[in-house]
């Protein structure tokens, strides 16, 4: 019975990889173009972002222990026992 939405919301999909298909394009698909010596990412830059998708990684997961940490958190903060 929603025909339209059903019709926008495909419109929008593929209006969205419209923008992003060129972006993809040229960061895995054409030869590498930049200034000579640079290379891959050294620690520093790389230990934060492999920190971030573990813990995306854990919190997609296990989202229900993060629920019960904060309902615990919030219930010692607001019961005057907190900071």
């Amino acid at each position: 019975d929603q025909v339209i939405l059903a019709f926008l919301v495909l419109l929008c999909g593929l209006l969205k990889a419209g923008y992003l298909f060129p972006i993809v394009y040229k960061a895995f698909f054409r030869p590498p173009q930049g200034e000579p010596g640079h290379g891959e990412a050294t620690a520093l830059m790389a230990v934060p972002l492999v920190i971030t998708a573990a813990l995306s990684l854990y919190l997609g997961l296990f989202p229900a222990l993060n629920f019960q940490l904060a309902s615990t958190v919030a219930s010692v903060v607001f019961k005057g026992g907190g900071f």
